[in-house]
């Protein structure tokens, strides 16, 4: 039996400690003390045997995917380098914008990974970050709620030859985490007021997580709304009907209660944790080092479970179903390598043993880059929270009511758009030739208003609009430092680095130039007329303007990319299992075939949802019978 084995595994693994670790039986820790604070005490300890399913990364997509498979009754484990989220920052959603500070302070920096990119275009590296705590990089971000087209789940479903991944087949996924809160229409102004249709947003069973509209709106954006409606971007109905071309008001996953962000820890792994009948174990602080297998002669490698480190010592989860990798488009290529899952070349090259050879791990990585436009305006934005009295007065009213300006993530309206006919003439031929490679429906920029003024002066109100192109042609690599996840990852975005990037770039600055320019902007913008650090709009200093502004949206995605079994690049099929190795899936967007339209996060949650649902189809009838053939290999 399986029990019988992993209890000599189990032996084997702990006299392999880290060798600061001399074995002695009670220096490894009791299993809750290796939980966090939440887990039901009453567990019993659990090394190596009886769980059903890892989960590799509390983040966004493992903590949905493990509450799913805890409720429908499998015995979970997650593991998670971070932390659990403390204080207000994680939490309040105004608080977002010091995360994006071109420097974290010292005490944030443990609930968060930044990875340093090689030297990029414009000179120099850049940084990229990504939550390092439960609920991942949800605890951070704009908490904005978007969805993708409907051509760019066509192209999805076609490049993995899988029709589940039309938009008709995956919009029961995109509305079955979510439950909808319509605004209250006296908690904005009536110049603020979205346009949704409710059945549109959500189904006809409401799911754990809230999505609504925050009970305070920017006054920057009703003027970017006028503004766009002048230059005729169109209105859309809160970008969730797979035509995202327009404007509109941005949904938010916020509590409309408390006024906090909704995320997978509050709405998914806490109700899970407080449930007596599910089996979650989170185990916080661990490292996964590398996954367990065994290879049967003749067959491919059989995932059994991973190793991990903690304080300093080593030890295995097993798991009797499969194990499930959800750490992100960074970690997740680079755990796959130190497994020896990879390019050959390159493994052989770090001294790793070979499992399989999948070409496609680390390649392939998409991401998009904004860059923003900083003016100095009429009215206020988060520019005030400098005034030390008005910022208490913005918390107690916060706290009093859920509302106010930090009830606002402050990116509250946006809209996607084509480039008009006389600034889309004016791109090369090859841009034109590169952009009509993607859907019809595929907008080529985003465009956000950003009220985030706290690196201002002091002595004005200053927002930014931002451009996000949507259409990005580089692609990016992740390689190994070391065979060690504890060793940072080579990460080569190569953000802007085909001429067509740069090209539509530039189209994008001209385009927040022109919505500066609208007269009904007018009326808000400083004397001067000018935006601040952009004095002359003549080609080159545009183009110098974006390789000095430009940086990550941290949308990174496509690096272990989805595709047919037959497709040598390929690293994951239609359903998420790796190729060439069984009993191992990934449930992050680093298994994207590509970097869809629009902004991720929605759609985040569909693939999480997808591949939960396609773990519980595998597994239905299950009973693990080959268990007791299983070894490890060290």
């Amino acid at each position: 039996m399986l029990s019988t084995i992993t209890s000599f595994l189990i032996l084997l693994f702990f006299v392999t400690t880290v060798s600061a670790y001399p074995f002695e039986e009670n220096s490894f820790p009791r299993l809750q003390d290796t939980l966090a604070t939440g887990t039901k005490p009453g567990d019993p300890p659990k090394f190596g045997g009886g769980y059903d399913y890892v989960v590799v990364g509390g983040g966004t997509t493992g903590l949905l995917v493990a509450s799913r498979l805890a409720k429908a009754g499998n015995s979970v484990a997650v593991i998670e380098n971070g932390t659990y989220p403390t204080g207000n920052l994680t939490t309040v959603p105004g608080y977002n914008e010091q995360w994006f500070s071109r420097v974290l302070p010292s005490n944030w920096t443990d609930m968060v990974n930044v990875w340093p990119t090689v030297q990029q275009v414009g000179g120099g590296e850049q940084q990229h970050m990504m939550g390092r705590m439960i609920g991942g990089s949800q605890g951070f971000t704009f908490v904005d709620y978007f969805r993708t087209t409907k051509g760019a789940m066509k192209r999805w479903a076609d490049e993995t030859g899988d029709d589940s991944w039309t938009w008709e087949n995956v919009q029961q996924y995109y509305k079955k985490s979510f439950k909808f809160t319509p605004l209250n229409n006296t908690a904005r102004p009536s110049n603020a007021t979205p346009d949704y249709e409710s059945s549109q947003i959500v189904g006809s069973t409401p799911g754990p997580l809230e999505l609504t509209f925050p009970k305070y709106a920017q006054a920057f954006g009703s003027w970017v709304k006028l503004g766009l409606n002048e230059l005729k971007a169109g209105i859309n109905r809160v970008f969730v009907e797979g035509d995202i071309k327009g404007a509109s008001w941005i949904l938010n996953m916020i509590d409309s209660q408390t006024g906090n962000r909704a995320t997978t820890y509050t709405a998914f792994l806490e109700p899970t944790q407080k449930d007596d009948t599910s089996k979650i174990d989170v185990y916080v602080e661990t490292l996964a080092e590398r996954t367990l297998s065994n290879t049967p002669p003749g067959s491919d490698p059989v995932t059994i479970g991973v190793l991990v480190k903690r304080w300093g010592m080593r030890f295995p989860i097993f798991a009797g179903k499969e194990v499930i990798l959800a750490g992100g488009p960074i970690l997740t290529p680079q755990f796959l390598m130190v497994s020896g899952i990879g390019p050959q070349d390159h493994l052989q090259e770090m001294n790793i043993t070979v499992l399989a050879n999948r070409p496609g791990v680390g390649q392939n990585y998409n991401d998009h880059i904004l860059f923003g436009v900083k003016h100095a305006v009429q009215v206020e934005t988060t520019s005030v929270l400098l005034n030390d009295t008005r910022k208490w007065q913005e918390c107690e009213r916060f706290k009093a009511h859920a509302d106010g300006m930090l009830a606002d993530p402050g990116p509250d309206f946006a809209a996607f758009v084509d480039y008009p006919e006389d600034i889309r003439q004016n791109l090369s031929a090859q841009t034109k030739s590169d952009l009509s490679q993607f859907p019809s429906d595929w907008p080529d920029i985003g465009i956000v208003s950003s009220p985030l003024g706290v690196n201002g002066d002091g002595n004005h109100n200053y927002a930014d609009l931002v451009c996000i192109p949507m259409k990005p042609i580089s692609k990016g690599t992740i390689k190994l430092r070391s065979k060690s996840m504890d060793d940072k990852p080579v990460l080569d975005p190569q953000w802007l680095k085909s001429p067509t990037d740069m090209d539509t770039a530039v189209a994008g600055l001209q385009y927040l130039l022109r919505l500066y320019g609208t007269n009904s902007m007018k009326p808000i913008l400083n004397a001067s007329g000018k935006p601040i650090d952009l004095e002359s709009s003549n080609k080159d200093d545009l183009i110098k303007y974006v390789k000095n502004n430009y940086r990550t949206l941290n949308h990174q995605s496509a690096s272990c990319r989805m595709g047919k079994r037959d497709d040598p690049m390929a690293v994951v099929d239609s359903k998420g299992k790796v190729i060439g190795v069984d009993r191992l899936r990934i449930a992050d967007p680093s298994a994207w075939p590509f970097l869809p339209a629009g902004f991720p996060l929605g759609t985040a949650y569909m693939f999480a949802e997808k591949i939960a649902d396609n773990i519980l189809s595998d597994h239905g009838s299950d009973k693990d019978e080959d268990e007791d053939e299983l070894r490890v290999e060290l």
